[in-house]
């Protein structure tokens, strides 16, 4: 069942036309900082390793995540640096939470591409908007799995562009806040 709310998770995000602004970008340093120290860690949950969906995400693998078959194409064409997923699991109520940072060479970019992936998530069928505050551009969804709650929320911050899954009785808009706003003070410092 967690497998197949991973993969559904992951599935849902198809290629729709792109919308989104970009954000101001802090200074750059010489040195790319690893993606692993930009992640949120969701309170209560337990972190699955690589065989429960977590690790780095190359252009292939980031592209394969998407059922568009230009995924590759819109990735490159928005200059994909690299991704990290994460996959963490609430123990004592199987609830899952998705955590997925892509980085991009421009800010337009991460935008464009948030947009992409914002547009698929108010697609989905049942969708009903929800608003996150304090998360400029945020596009924040509820929908159902599988028949569980689901929450989504995709946004751009410089270069980078964030989204948040959570799926399970743990889907509360009050955690999708906690989290999305948690990462976005994670990546502007």
């Amino acid at each position: 069942m967690r497998r197949r709310l991973l993969l559904l998770a992951a599935a849902v995000a198809p290629w729709v036309p792109a919308c989104g602004s970009g954000s101001p970008t802090p200074s750059a340093s010489p040195t790319p900082v690893p993606l692993t120290t930009l992640m949120i860690k969701p309170p209560g949950f337990a972190l699955q390793g690589a065989s429960g969906g977590s690790g780095p995400m190359t252009l292939a693998s980031a592209a394969s995540v998407f059922s568009a078959p230009d995924a590759a194409t819109a990735l490159t064409a928005d200059h994909f640096v690299d991704g990290y997923q994460q996959a963490w699991l609430d123990p004592s109520t199987s609830g899952f939470v998705g955590t997925f940072l892509w980085r991009f060479g421009s800010d337009t970019g991460a935008a464009d591409f948030a947009g992409r992936v914002g547009g698929a998530i108010r697609a989905l069928p049942a969708e009903h908007p929800i608003t996150t505050t304090g998360v400029p551009g945020a596009i924040a969804a509820s929908v159902l799995l599988l028949g569980h709650p689901a929450l989504f929320a995709v946004y751009s911050f410089a270069k980078y562009a964030v989204e948040v899954k959570i799926v399970g009785n743990d889907a509360t808009t009050q955690l999708l806040q906690q989290l999305t706003t948690t990462q976005l003070a994670l990546l502007a410092a």
